[in-house]
Formats: C-alpha cells, structure tokens, sequence
C-alpha cells in the first residue's frame, strides 16, 4: 500500500505544480490547497489498492491523477463555496441551485465513482476506449469553457488525438490492464501532456482568472 500512495502523490505532485504555477501569478498560496490535493490522492490510492494490488505503479500514479482531478473538479463545481468574481471561467460551472442540493449532488457523485471503480468492469476494445476518453475530456471543456470563450474546433480535438497516441502506448506497454483502469490511465496521461503543451510547450500564461 506504501508503494501506491507513494506513486499515486507524485501523480498528484504533478497536477500541484500545474496549479500553482497558474494561481500563484494572481493569489497567495493556499497550504490548504496543497493538502486537500494530498489527501484525495491518499484515498483514492487506498481504494486502488484495495481493489487491484498488483498493478504497475505506473498506472497508479496515472490513474490517481485522473480520480484527483475528477475529484477537485466535483468539489469545486458542487461543494466549494467561493467567491466567483475573480474568475474568467465560473468554478462552479454556473449551476444555480442551493448550495445544500450542490453538496448533496457532490458527495453522492463521489461515492458513485468510488463504487463504480471498485465493482465494475469495462471489456470494451482499447483503442475504442482511449477514444471515448479523449472525447469525453474535449466535451467536458467545451461545456465548461465554449460559453465564455467561444468554440475552438482545434482545441476540441487536441484531447482526442493525445488520448489516441497515449492509449496506444499504453497498449504496447501494459496490454494486460484491464479496461477501468486503462481508461482512467489515460484521461491522467492526457492530462499531463495537455498542461504541458499549453503551459510550457506554448508558454501561455493561465487565463481562468479575470
């Protein structure tokens, strides 16, 4: 278990840096931030384990990155409740309900994902999956950016095309993983490589703040 939390936080490291590198630029670091990262990434890496203790540390720490962010994006959609005046792109996704149904909807979408990743399994062909995940990835920013920014066919399809590539990958490297765990290893895998290529590969400067 020792070796899954470890693999599953420096995932979540990643992710850390990512962030701090767009927020420092406009707030003061928030330790709390750091820790409610850390602590996502422990859960989730004790569930993983628990359920599958023999996968490559590799996949844990790809596939940590993928439930922490899911996570965060939850919490911070449904449970946060934050001033959103700073913001370009509302955090919370504009949803215009009271914040006790938010809180509900959050948890509850929590605990489905853990039951979902715990007891189901997936035995869709690979190459179909790393596309469904791509997709999924470039609608899922198309609804939460498209209605400020505007529709970017390019960047629609930028997550399609990486979870291709990645999938592919993986595939060659781990043909074995079963598809649950394949598909969450790669949504984190497109994850980094996409905040590489707009934060460093470009060097654009993060624009979620006003």
């Amino acid at each position: 278990m020792f070796y899954y939390i470890f693999s599953g936080l420096l995932g979540v490291i990643n992710m850390i840096l990512w962030g701090l590198y767009g927020d420092l630029l406009v707030e003061e670091f928030n330790v709390l931030k750091i820790f409610r990262s850390f602590l996502i990434g422990t859960l989730w890496s004790v569930l993983l384990f628990i359920t599958n203790p023999d996968l490559p540390l590799f996949i844990v720490a790809l596939v940590v990155i993928s439930l922490e962010r899911v996570t965060t994006e939850i919490y911070k959609a449904l449970i946060r409740v934050e001033d959103q005046n700073k913001y370009k792109i509302p955090s919370d996704l504009n949803i215009k309900v009271s914040h006790k149904w938010k809180l509900i909807s959050g948890l509850f979408l929590i605990l489905m994902l853990g039951i979902l990743i715990y007891s189901i399994e997936i035995p869709m062909n690979k190459i179909y999956l790393s596309l469904i995940v791509g997709i999924l990835i470039a609608l899922g920013g198309m609804m939460k950016d498209a209605p400020f920014e505007g529709f970017d066919l390019i960047k629609f399809f930028r997550s399609p095309i990486v979870a291709i590539v990645f999938g592919a990958v993986l595939l060659i490297l781990f043909p074995a993983i079963s598809g649950k765990f394949f598909l969450l290893a790669i949504a984190g895998g497109e994850r980094i490589i996409s905040e590489f290529y707009k934060k460093i590969f470009r060097g654009r400067i993060p624009g979620k703040f006003k």
